[in-house]
């Protein structure tokens, strides 16, 4: 059957710690641990992995490790003081029996606040304990007052659950295991030895707020600060873990009687283990000891002063470029187009509007590019600011030196940088707007075609208004109205020429405006080439500081003779170590003072120990198996250990 193992954390932790002794026992696939806080009222807080755990169970028991509450009684389940009051010789049952109710009701509310009943009531909700009384009818007194105790029992567990709704099956068994550190008295021991019958066994369960399907283990131990504490809590730990893993034969343990647990040892066969165990670590560490010397042996390669210098004190370029794709002449205007007029050959204030649009999206993608090549360069970065542990291996101390001199040289060549800072970038657009707004102002200050036409049209009338005397005057002289008419076409020819001269002049006035807009572009242009220039040099200084600290680091860590490979073997060295001082810390008074010699050469494990890992040192128990008597004598289960000679339960004399 699947059963749940609910005990506080330390307990749990233990287990997990102690794993390597109790694997044996434990078939993970079929047990589960829980954690229980006992602080905590419902259920889902107080066993938070229950839920998730049982989920898909249908059948399964509930194994619960409680508190150490009632580590010092007798019975460390009895948590409530319940004494019921004596009754006088003559006096009526009506007056004994309020004087009854009303102490063991108070024997119910402190019940109620303990936290192994308040699991326990969430784990099997019916039936509770019955007074165990037959009774022959509502009028007897007692069976009234049976009925308002079951009623009150009853109010207190719906305050306990709280009607907290379980969308999982409730376990078939509740076994409950205690600690007790409790030592005997004389009287104890001589009544135990008297006439009892079964009707005066101390009901415990009936104030307590327990349930019929509950049974009552305890564990003897010894007190903490024993030297025998460690090995005894492991033996309970077994016990434990017997119980989950194995089916326990019905009428076992019956309900309302508390059974002492016990776990037999063959301290013989449970030495034996050990040294054999212990003689394995023991090798184990032998055989580290002499990789570690095989290590120190190794010589080490070396290099030149040169070859040193050229590999360690080289300065790395780190580039910050921007891509590959990105073409500036999309930055600039061309001022080619542009022609005499505003509107011929083409519109300028068009072409102007689309040529800065374009310019716009261009510097709009420059002023990204110093950030994005940052990022690209990073990724370069992390791959060359590191030097490999073999290669830094092959210096010596000067070379070492020369490395920290090279490091303090890059770091001040770092400080002195200078890095363009984004202001300059918003100095250069605003500049830019600046030269954008001067060639809008010279396009809407141009004439238009038809407007030069029709002043060209007036000039040359002023111009033939003007010569008309001249040539009305020499009409009639061929020779004088030749250099009249010749003085006329001169005069044309210069005011045409002057016409056209000035309309270049005012086309090469507007392409001076644009050649000022590309020189601002081109000053951002250098600007962010500079800011890129600037993180390449900054990063190259940070990659060389870091290169270099790389190996200073690797020395500083390997100042002795012991290499990477070394500082494992120490690792794995240390982990045998500790689980052989576990050994002794737990299995104290197995280890005699003088260690016997083993028959066998123990041999050590055959790890390869060159990864820094956690290997498992499981103990040789050498394929052995023995039968033993699982809690009754007739009830055999086999295990595959030979140092446990059998578990037993012993029914307590807790009569009144």
């Amino acid at each position: 059957m699947f059963t749940v193992i609910i005990a506080e954390k330390e307990h749990i932790d233990r287990i997990r710690e102690y794993d390597i002794f109790l694997s044996p026992f434990a078939d993970h696939r079929h047990i589960a641990l829980c954690r229980w806080y006992p602080e905590k009222d419902t259920l889902a807080e107080a066993v938070p992995e229950l839920r998730e755990t049982v989920a898909r169970e249908k059948t399964w028991r509930a194994l619960i490790l409680t508190t150490g509450e009632g580590l010092t009684y007798r019975n460390p389940f009895d948590l409530v003081p319940f004494e019921p009051p004596q009754k006088e010789w003559e006096e009526p049952l009506e007056e004994y029996l309020p004087r009854l109710r009303q102490v063991k009701l108070a024997a119910f509310d402190a019940a109620a606040e303990k936290p192994l009943t308040k699991l326990v009531t969430h784990l099997c909700r019916q039936p509770l304990v019955q007074a165990g009384r037959n009774s022959v009818g509502e009028s007897d007194p007692e069976f009234a007052e049976y009925q308002l105790e079951a009623q009150y029992k009853q109010q207190l567990r719906s305050r306990i659950t709280a009607n907290e709704r379980l969308d999982i099956s409730l376990p078939s068994e509740v076994i409950c295991v205690a600690r007790r550190t409790y030592t005997q008295r004389s009287e104890e021991i001589h009544s135990a030895w008297g006439e009892h019958v079964e009707q005066q066994y101390r009901r415990f369960p009936d104030w307590n707020l327990y349930f019929d399907k509950m049974r009552y283990l305890v564990f003897d131990l010894p007190p903490e600060n024993y030297q025998s504490y460690p090995f005894d809590y492991l033996r309970l730990l077994s016990s434990l873990m017997l119980l989950a893993g194995q089916e326990i034969p019905g009428g076992c343990l019956r309900p309302g009687r508390l059974y002492r647990l016990e776990c037999e040892n063959d301290d013989a066969a449970l030495t034996e283990l050990l040294q054999r165990y212990d003689g394995k670590l023991q090798a184990t560490d032998i055989l580290l000891e002499q990789k570690i010397d095989a290590a120190r042996e190794e010589q080490r390669p070396r290099i030149s002063d040169y070859e040193a210098e050229r590999s360690f004190c080289a300065n790395v370029t780190v580039p910050v470029t921007p891509r590959g794709d990105f073409d500036k002449s999309d930055l600039y205007v061309s001022g080619r187009e542009l022609g005499l007029s505003t509107d011929c050959p083409t519109d300028e204030a068009a072409f102007w509007d689309s040529a800065r649009s374009a310019s716009d999206k261009a510097i709009h993608r420059l002023i990204k590019q110093p950030a994005r090549a940052l990022g690209k360069a990073l990724e370069s970065f992390r791959g060359m600011n590191r030097i490999s542990d073999r290669q830094a291996a092959c210096l010596d101390g000067y070379q070492v030196e020369d490395v920290r001199e090279h490091i303090h040289t890059e770091e001040q060549a770092m400080l002195d940088t200078g890095i363009t800072m984004a202001e300059n970038l918003d100095a250069c657009r605003v500049r830019i707007d600046k030269a954008d707004h001067q060639v809008r102002r010279k396009i809407d200050a141009r004439m238009t075609r038809k407007r030069t036409i029709a002043m060209g049209l007036v000039l040359l009338g002023v111009f033939l208004v003007g010569c008309l005397p001249m040539l009305v005057k020499n009409l009639g002289a061929v020779a004088a109205r030749g250099t009249a008419l010749g003085l006329t076409a001169m005069g044309l020819a210069a005011l045409a020429l002057t016409a056209v001269v000035c309309l270049f002049f005012l086309r090469r006035a507007l392409r001076r405006k644009v050649y000022t807009y590309n020189d601002e572009v081109a000053e951002l242009d250098r600007t962010v080439t500079g800011m890129m220039d600037d993180y390449s040099r900054c990063l190259s200084h940070a990659c060389n500081v870091m290169r270099g600290c790389s190996v200073v680091a690797y020395h500083t860590a390997h100042a002795n003779p012991e290499d990477a490979r070394i500082m494992v073997y120490r690792k794995h060295q240390s982990d045998i170590r500790q689980r052989r001082e576990q050994l002794r810390t737990v299995f104290a008074l197995f280890f005699p003072r003088e260690q016997q010699p083993c028959q066998q050469e123990p041999e050590a494990y055959p790890y390869e120990f060159d990864r820094p890992v956690d290997y498992e040192y499981p103990v040789p128990y050498a394929q052995r198996q023995r039968a033993i008597d699982f809690l009754q004598p007739d009830n055999r289960v086999v295990l595959p250990v030979a140092h446990i000679k059998g578990v037993t339960v012993r029914t307590e004399e807790l009569y009144d």
